[in-house]
């Protein structure tokens, strides 16, 4: 799991399930012991037909490493913050 989230590239291919692109990057553990629970909850569906793309598309936006997908997007939350409501 470490070296998917280090050394390949977590970029979603055309037409990948969720279950496919976690095999990939994370191996099959992470994915039955990580993302089937999370992900399969929140979208109440199966991995295997989920799509990567409408699923992890807004989390992953470049070719790079997981890791470096994930830097990416806390820089962006860094520079705009969101704005607190006033009651």
């Amino acid at each position: 799991m470490l070296y998917g989230i280090l050394g390949i590239s977590a970029e979603i291919r055309a037409g990948e399930s969720v279950y496919q692109w976690g095999v990939r990057v994370l191996g099959k553990g992470a994915v039955k012991n990580v993302l089937e629970p999370g992900l399969g909850g929140i979208y109440a569906g199966n991995l295997k037909d989920m799509s990567a793309e409408l699923a992890l598309g807004s989390w992953i936006s470049s070719k790079g490493s997981l890791l470096k997908n994930i830097r990416e997007i806390k820089k962006i939350k860094t520079k705009n913050p969101k704005q607190k409501k006033e009651r």
